[in-house]
């Protein structure tokens, strides 16, 4: 029987056995390729941001690992959906959630108290709630509201939540570790300076934590998912074309990240002495050799030859789990060109952000139409 407690649902009882793992046998593990503190029970898992995209994809990998997950949303409808779909898929697992914001500090500490008491411990904590601007907005033309709203969102939400899980595993007899999700690179965020800076502190938060955290059985981590599918990393980028190539080289699925993430981030939540590391998907080799072989994945995600089309389901990424949450501009669906259509001297009309331009503007219309003319010739 699911019971209801304010915003939130659960299913199922947890478990308190404890690793069952000798110090010897943890030593030699975690020389072992990569299999290194494998952990020989569920672990509790209490996921921010986790109704959409890197978020959401963690919380199902964790579910697939047995693990039981607190996850936690902007809106309730949004969270009681996804709780409700995890309940459905995996009914023999505790699933709680919890919706609210995280730039309050009193809605995080209430947040970990309630998540300590219906899990019974907390052995991870992965902040990954984070927001951007809807649509471009050049520096000088944000608003101080659109600054604030980002920066206490993501910076201000994620020190909230440390602070709330470092007490709580603290008291803990065998600790925790807590997963910061970072941003992909330091790289210039044009448009979007706000979350570009709120990302771009975390190697520096990351730093200070071990510092004052060192002595403790709390270790501190951060996550770099790499460029990924979501509506957050996609805001803004829908008719780039330059910025389309990008991701057709170097982005994955949620799904296909979170595959990869998980099981390093369980096998160093079973390490008790782990901290200050950064759990990346992707390596520079790997993002070097991606590059070297381009030409392999030309108009994977999305056809450039047909002005930047998805070729992927784009509508998945404001799906259901999304409902209610902050607004997001939807994936544009560009007109269909040919080689015989009139590439005239038309003006664009619109900032390219809003959706795709009513009228593509000259540049745009050239470079399409080389790219046709060359994909006729290699066909």
């Amino acid at each position: 029987e699911k019971k209801f407690l304010g915003n939130a649902i659960t299913k199922g009882s947890s478990s308190s056995s404890a690793y069952g793992r000798s110090s010897w046998g943890n030593w030699w593990y975690r020389w072992s390729w990569g299999m290194a503190g494998t952990p020989s029970r569920p672990l509790n898992v209490v996921i921010t941001g986790a109704t959409r995209d890197i978020g959401f994809a963690l919380a199902e990998e964790h579910l697939k690992n047995g693990d039981n997950v607190f996850v936690h949303g902007l809106r309730r409808e949004a969270v009681d959906d996804v709780v409700r779909r995890f309940s459905e898929r995996f009914p023999d697992q505790v699933i709680w959630g919890m919706a609210g914001d995280v730039a309050d500090p009193d809605f995080v500490r209430m947040m970990g108290m309630y998540a300590q008491k219906w899990l019974g411990r907390i052995d991870a904590w992965i902040n990954s709630a984070a927001i951007t601007y809807p649509r471009k907005r050049r520096f000088l033309e944000t608003k101080p509201t659109e600054f604030a709203r980002v920066m206490n969102m993501n910076l201000l939400g994620l020190l909230y939540g440390t602070q709330t899980a470092s007490l709580i595993m603290r008291s803990q007899n065998q600790g925790g570790h807590i997963f910061n999700v970072e941003a992909s690179d330091n790289a210039p965020t044009p448009q979007f300076a706000a979350y570009g800076a709120s990302k771009a502190s975390m190697p520096q938060i990351l730093k200070t934590l071990v510092v004052e955290l060192q002595g403790t059985k709390v270790g501190v981590h951060n996550i770099a998912p790499g460029l990924a599918l979501t509506a957050l990393q996609l805001a803004g980028h829908w008719t780039d074309l330059d910025s389309l190539r990008v991701f057709n080289i170097l982005a994955e699925k949620p799904e296909t990240i979170a595959k990869s993430l998980v099981p390093q981030i369980r096998r160093t939540a079973c390490s008790r002495s782990s901290t200050g590391s950064t759990i990346r998907y992707m390596s520079q080799s790997h993002v070097l050799w991606r590059c070297m072989t381009s030409g392999w994945r030309v108009n994977r995600w999305f056809d450039i030859w047909n002005g930047g089309l998805p070729a992927f389901n784009a509508s998945a990424l404001f799906g259901e789990s999304c409902a209610g949450d902050e607004e997001a501009p939807a994936p544009p669906t560009p007109p269909q060109l040919s080689v015989e259509d009139d590439f005239g001297d038309e003006e664009e009309q619109g900032d390219g952000c809003d959706g795709p331009p009513k009228k593509w503007s000259t540049w745009q219309r050239r470079r399409i139409k080389t790219h046709y003319l060359r994909s006729s010739q290699r066909r």
